[in-house]
């Protein structure tokens, strides 16, 4: 793929125009000509409206409209900037200010419903936009001719911005800030083209195939794979802003009759409780990440649904996806992997403290290279990516033998206890096993005289803490693991629901505040 994000676009609606390229649960449905129109011409009021703006927040939930947006800015060379909206004000404040964004695109209907309060910025409401695009009667039917008759290289010349190349920013994607403060990771055309093009090798496109997008365009996986993906493979994309109504989701995947979906375990979890079987026998595959795959969210799954969720992983500064399994074929599929990395996509992994490559089938900090890694972060953060482009993404993983990479815990997910390093995730299991469900989040704090301590969350209907740490302690000293990897029963605390970031995955910043405010009041 040698062209832009909107070159392509246009290069593959024009192949197609009457079928539909996107849809959402507000009712809006557009083919690809009515998608190209509407973009041409919004893209000509931002061009002038925005002026000299190179960076343009963008403060809406998955649906058409934040689409039409996104692509319009993209079309006229603009960085559109996905704001998320979940963080609150001071964090969403620090973006703007970070991205240098002064102008911010949303909806009046969206600010309403969700009673958010205006980031420091100018505000375009996109309702207000439709209003004038609407009077532009004659402009409309000189750019529906315009698509109809021109090469989609003479209409982006026409109406895009030509000048910029696969090396220019696409976007500027702020992580998840789940472990911290987040980050805003410069992505450019070719780093989201590159990761399209070695998912399409692995996964090609199917002829009628149907997307249904869940997650916020804030989100990495959300911004390429139910953005972009669909656009550049001529898939129709469905977008529903809540993916944790259950009952909605079920609806929608049979009514829509959709094939592909894009989700979190933890939203699985949901639709586990709130589906019913026969509404999801048109998925084909279903690609869950952000988090882990526990067995326990599988098994049940496949018991319910009869369907294989695909686990797979990526971060925000790769683009995102770096290994996935896939549906359908016995050997590109293994249960307690992520799955094998991407064509163009190279994987090493070093020991935590000497730097250098472990053996096979050993654990330690992965790094990766692909031509998705980001171009770097907004302010600099060190270490990252070293001189021969490798991306340390702070994870600690293995490869098994046939070339799967299996995720073990984060570097920031350790406890450093008695000189020994304690992963949580591996007592999190323990915790998950006993409780039937994978409802325990395991955290750190720091103990005011004994250093680090560990704390557990966990949801339960009957389970009490004491009861848990009784059961916790007799089955880790069964399995003969260390005695400091037990947290203490006055450590262990059950919550009516769990922090969890608007993707579905464990919200680690939010659940150690939790912990320290309930150990505070004892």
């Amino acid at each position: 793929m040698q062209d832009t994000l909107p070159l392509c676009f246009v290069k593959n609606a024009k192949q197609n125009l009457s079928s539909v390229a996107m849809q959402d649960s507000l009712g809006k449905k557009l083919t690809n000509f009515e998608l190209l129109v509407g973009v041409i011409l919004m893209g000509q009021y931002f061009s002038t409206s925005l002026d000299k703006q190179e960076h343009v927040g963008v403060l809406l939930p998955a649906s058409v409209g934040a689409a039409v947006a996104n692509i319009s800015l993209s079309f006229i060379g603009k960085v559109p900037v996905n704001l998320n909206f979940t963080v609150g004000a001071a964090v969403v404040d620090a973006a703007v200010e970070q991205a240098q964004i002064e102008t911010i695109i949303t909806s009046r209907r969206f600010i309403d419903k969700a009673n958010l309060t205006l980031p420091k910025a100018e505000i375009v409401y996109l309702e207000d936009v439709a209003e004038i695009l609407k009077k532009q009667r004659l402009q409309k039917i000189i750019v529906a001719i315009a698509v109809r008759l021109l090469s989609a290289e003479a209409l982006f010349n026409k109406y895009g911005d030509s000048s910029k190349n696969l090396d220019d920013l696409a976007t500027i994607i702020f992580s998840s800030g789940t472990t911290g403060m987040p980050k805003g990771a410069k992505l450019s055309h070719n780093n989201i083209a590159s990761n399209i093009i070695n998912i399409e090798k692995v996964y090609p496109a199917r002829g009628g195939e149907k997307l249904l997008g869940v997650l916020p365009f804030f989100h990495c996986f959300g911004y390429t794979v139910t953005l972009w993906l669909p656009l550049l493979r001529g898939a129709t994309a469905f977008y529903h802003a809540n993916p944790t109504e259950g009952k909605v989701i079920g609806r929608i995947i049979a009514e829509q009759k959709i094939t592909l979906f894009v989700t979190t375990p933890t939203f699985c979890q949901i639709y586990m409780r709130s589906c019913k079987a026969e509404q999801l026998k048109s998925l084909e595959c279903i690609w869950v990440g952000a988090e882990k795959l526990r067995e326990l969210v599988y098994q049940g799954f496949l018991n319910k649904f009869g369907i294989k969720l695909q686990e797979g992983y990526g971060c925000t500064e790769t683009g995102p996806v770096i290994a996935v399994n896939l549906p359908g074929i016995d050997d590109m599929s293994k249960l307690g992997t992520v799955g094998r990395p991407l064509p163009e996509t190279e994987v090493k992994i070093l020991d935590v403290d000497s730097n250098k490559p472990v053996d096979a089938g050993r654990s330690g900090l992965l790094w990766v290279r692909s031509p998705s890694v980001m171009k770097g972060y907004l302010a600099d953060v060190s270490g990252k990516i070293d001189k021969d482009g490798w991306y340390n993404t702070g994870d600690i993983a293995k490869l098994d033998a046939d070339g799967f990479l299996v995720l073990t815990d984060r570097l920031d997910r350790f406890s450093k206890l008695g000189g020994e390093m304690v992963p949580h995730i591996l007592i999190e299991n323990e915790i998950n096993d006993i409780l039937g469900q994978a409802n325990s989040i395991v955290v750190a704090d720091q103990h005011p005289t004994k250093g680090e301590q560990l704390g557990v969350l966990y949801m339960h209907e009957s389970l009490e803490p004491n009861d848990l740490h009784a059961k916790l302690d007799k089955q880790m000293k069964q399995k003969e693991l260390p005695n400091l990897w037990i947290p203490k029963a006055k450590s262990i605390f059950k919550v009516d629901a769990l922090p969890i970031s608007a993707t579905g995955k464990p919200d680690l910043m939010g659940a150690r505040r939790l912990f320290s405010e309930l150990l505070n009041r004892l």
